[in-house]
């Protein structure tokens, strides 16, 4: 083991004012600059050699900014400034405050040591490094920025209450930080973690998980899957190639271009997902959700919010409740439940089954096999394929109203209360006891309508 000289640059009493600093005391915080007349400024620097392969940096109340390069001199630069009410509480604190090194092989540790200081003071630690651009680094510090670029090892930088700054960094990337921001972008794999700030990444060259708090979260283009939490702060993910999976509350969740699977889940905030490519998850409540260009199965669960589902390659099953659910554009079979909001499908291309109260369902669609339940709203049903074997409507206080394609010879059972029945088909009159189609073609469309006090309506296209 053998250390580094220390070079002293400079030392000399200021009376100027010195920006950026931090105060601190274990009785009191209400002093500024101008109560503590006494100040110096210590800079120490070094060289740093060229066979570097880890920094290790820990800071206590200022920032760290770490920059790797291949032709340009390497070398570590600490700057120092301290503030007191006397000289002789100035003198004290040079004298207890150091800045350690430690060389061991190709690591080199810096670590300044900031003793229990009680009286009035303020300090401003910042360390300008540049190293090997083939080199690790794992930095910490509190109450100051942290930068780290352009190096082709692995980064670890912890700040407390400071911004962080990662960028064209080819290994895998570990940061912290809180209530500032956390900007990542051109990293290898990456982890990402802040409390209550900003948190942006892009190009990230891996694998992302990211979280944080209180504070928007960016991810985009991400070579890989994607795990972003947030609590309460909005979520924005665009190009990610891998699965992706969100959780906040309270704000808004938007996908966008994403390569896989995604999993959606908000608390009471709006969630947006276009060009999925693969099965989409989505939970929210008390507002809207839309989903287009979904490459597999839909699957959303919503209290009170607005659904709208467009073009999904892949089977729906849908619940909201008090708003309208609308989908279009499904190949395969859809499961749509509302409570008392309006439901409306078109281009379904498997069997529908649709539930809600008090508002309307329309079914447009080429599936096998339509079963509606209302129970004071119409019913709307059109058929656009010959296939079709089976459909059950029934309803309460409104209309039933069917459209078949001609060519069709269906089995029909039409019963109301208090309401009319016009059919373009002959229908069946059955006691409830009796089998209805007993008698009818079983290769032909069974139809059962039921209402109590509306009318009852099937034509042919």
């Amino acid at each position: 083991m053998r250390k580094l000289c220390f070079l002293t640059v400079a030392a000399a009493l200021l009376l100027i004012q010195a920006g950026c600093r931090v105060h601190l005391s274990r009785s009191s915080n209400s002093w500024s600059d101008a109560d503590l007349p006494a100040v110096t400024n210590i800079v120490e620097t070094a060289a740093i050699p060229s066979n570097l392969t880890d920094l290790d940096v820990d800071n206590t109340f200022g920032g760290v900014r770490v920059t790797g390069t291949e032709t340009g001199p390497m070398r570590w630069t600490w700057k120092l400034t301290l503030r007191a009410r006397t000289e002789a509480e100035l003198q004290q604190m040079t004298a207890d405050i150091t800045c350690r090194t430690n060389l061991t092989g190709g690591r080199l540790g810096l670590a300044v040591t900031i003793p229990n200081l009680t009286q009035p003071h303020s300090i401003q630690s910042d360390f300008e490094i540049t190293v090997p651009k083939t080199a690790s680094a794992r930095t910490q510090t509190r109450f100051g920025p942290t930068e780290i670029a352009q190096l082709s090892g692995n980064v670890d930088a912890f700040g407390q209450n400071g911004r962080v700054g990662i960028y064209q960094i080819a290994g895998r990337v570990k940061a912290e930080t809180s209530f500032d921001s956390l900007n990542v972008s051109d990293t290898g794999p990456a982890v990402l973690k802040n409390q209550n700030g900003e948190i942006q990444a892009i190009r990230i060259g891996g694998s992302l998980d990211a979280g944080t708090s209180f504070a928007s979260l960016l991810a985009q283009d991400i070579g890989g899957p994607a795990a972003l939490v947030n609590q309460n702060g909005g979520v924005r993910a665009a190009g990610i190639t891998g699965a992706l999976g969100v959780r906040t509350s309270f704000d808004s969740i938007s996908a966008q271009d994403i390569h896989g699977a995604a999993s959606l889940t908000n608390q009471n905030g709006r969630v947006q997902a276009n060009n999925i490519g693969g099965p989409l998850e989505v939970r929210t409540s008390f507002d809207s959700v839309t989903a287009r260009d979904i490459a597999g199965r839909v699957f959303v669960r919503d209290q009170n919010g607005r659904v709208e589902v467009v073009r999904a390659r892949g089977d729906a099953d849908i619940r909201t409740s008090f708003d309208k659910l609308s989908v279009d554009g499904i190949e395969g079979r859809a499961i749509l439940e509302n409570q008392n909001g309006e439901i409306e499908a078109g281009g379904v291309t498997g069997a529908v089954k649709a539930g809600t109260s008090f508002a309307s369902i329309n079914i447009k669609g080429a599936g096998p096999e339509f079963i509606c339940h209302n129970q004071n709203g119409a019913i709307r049903l059109h058929s656009t394929s010959t296939n079709i074997t089976n459909i059950e409507a029934a309803t309460s206080f409104d209309t039933i109203e069917v459209h078949l394609p001609a060519g069709l010879k269906p089995a029909l059972v039409a019963h109301t209360s208090f309401g009319d029945i016009e059919s373009d088909y002959p229908v069946i009159m059955k006691v409830p006891s009796q089998n209805a189609f007993a008698d009818a073609d079983p290769a032909a469309l069974h139809a059962i309508l039921q209402n109590q006090n509306g009318n009852i309506r099937v034509r042919r296209d």
